[in-house]
């Protein structure tokens, strides 16, 4: 044979080999790309499953939520109508506290109302005691200075017989009260006394009138009449005394020298 036909032989065998070979890589790479599509007709068929699986599952969660819902809209209802009822017993239950508010500082206000009247007049009631005693207390102090002047005056022989007969007038005035101070029996014998002339009174008996007129002072502080009588009785203790004195210097003088 000759070179050529040699080289040429050769040649096309090394093209055959070489489409062979490339044929037998695409066959395999034929044959990994069938498996790797097997695979993911695998996988597709799963997911397909799962997804036909989730679809049901959804359709269960929406029945679910629809029923929730369901639920909830009644729950709304529910929960107005406790609203609604619970403003109504607020509403009522305030009104209700109020009248009972109303009326307890009513009676509060008027407890508290009797509660001051009652100290005012308590308080009044002292303040008259105090003015009473204190008044009582000048009139005594001022009946004292009265029966010590005028009995001082009436045993120096200072006064007029003019002006002890005015003072006995003025005395009886008493009588013209349409209440006096004393008993039936010390208005008896105050009569008794006024009805004696001043000079025929005794000391002792000067005494009792003087003791009457405090009496009278002490009732009816407040009146003329009772003044009168104390001055007319001051007086007649001084004219007392200034006999009772007169006689014991005469007495003296009588006696053995």
């Amino acid at each position: 044979m000759s070179l050529e036909l040699i080289a040429s032989v050769a040649g096309a065998a090394a093209s055959v080999a070489a489409v062979v070979g490339a044929a037998y890589s695409l066959g395999r790479k034929i044959a990994l790309l069938e498996a790797r599509l097997s695979q993911l007709d695998d996988r597709v068929t799963r997911l397909e499953g799962r997804f036909a699986s989730l679809e049901g599952e959804v359709a269960f969660l929406r029945g679910e939520v629809s029923a929730l819902k369901g639920e909830v809209s009644a729950l709304k209802g529910e929960v107005g109508e406790l609203k609604a009822g619970f403003r109504g017993e607020l509403a009522s239950m305030e009104e209700r506290l109020g009248k009972e508010l109303g009326s307890g500082l009513a009676a509060a206000r008027e407890e508290l109302r009797r509660e001051f009247r009652s100290e005012l007049a308590s308080l009044e009631e002292r303040l008259k005691g105090y003015v009473g005693e204190r008044v009582g207390r000048l009139a005594r102090a001022f009946a004292g200075y009265q029966e010590f002047m005028l009995e001082y005056l009436s045993l120096k022989g200072l006064l007029e017989e003019g002006e002890v007969r005015l003072a006995k007038g003025e005395a009886r005035r008493l009588a013209e009260l349409a209440a006096n101070p004393f008993t039936r029996e010390e208005w008896a014998r105050l009569k008794q006394l006024l009805d004696k002339e001043p000079e025929e009174l005794t000391l002792e008996e000067a005494y009792e009138l003087r003791d009457l007129a405090r009496k009278a002072i002490e009732e009816y502080g407040d009146r003329y009449e009772a003044y009168a009588l104390h001055v007319y009785a001051s007086i007649a203790v001084g004219l007392a005394y200034r006999r009772l004195s007169e006689k014991r210097e005469g007495a003296g003088r009588g006696g053995p020298q």
